[in-house]
Order: C-alpha cells, then structure tokens, then sequence
C-alpha cells in the first residue's frame, strides 16, 4: 500500500504495492539457433518471476511464452 503520511489515514482506498528484485540473466544456452526459429532456450539467472503466460522471453524485436520453472530457471522456444 502507498500512503502520504504513513499511517494510511489520508486515502479511503488502498491498494497493495510490491517491490520486486530485478531479474538477472546469468547464463543462456544454446548462444545460437537455426535462423527458422523453433531451439529451446534455456536461460538461468535470479529473481525470475512467474506471471503465467504473460512470462516472456524477448529475441529482438519478437517474444514468446516464457516456461517459468523456478526463479533461477525458465525455458523458451525461439521464435
């Protein structure tokens, strides 16, 4: 929740506020792929988050579906 004064007295609605720890990428394999898409990226890291489908993997200017698997680990197929 957010609040002005600290107290919660100054809002008649709240909302909860989370702060998350940025994600980091430690290590992609494979580096490569064939140019028609379609290698299974593995990346590992931290802090990875899972929001369902809305978890993405980005290639440049495209994305696709990220498999979250723990928050040090997803998998994704290049588009």
């Amino acid at each position: 929740m957010v609040s002005l004064t600290g107290d919660f007295t100054d809002t008649d609605d709240s909302e909860n506020f989370r702060y998350y720890l940025p994600p980091m990428i430690h290590s992609i394999y494979p580096r490569y792929g064939k140019k028609d898409g379609g290698t299974l990226v593995e990346v590992w890291g931290e802090n990875f988050l899972n929001f369902d489908i809305q978890t993405r993997c980005g290639f440049g200017s495209k994305s696709t579906q990220a498999h979250f698997i723990s928050n040090t680990y997803m998998t994704c197929k290049a588009p």
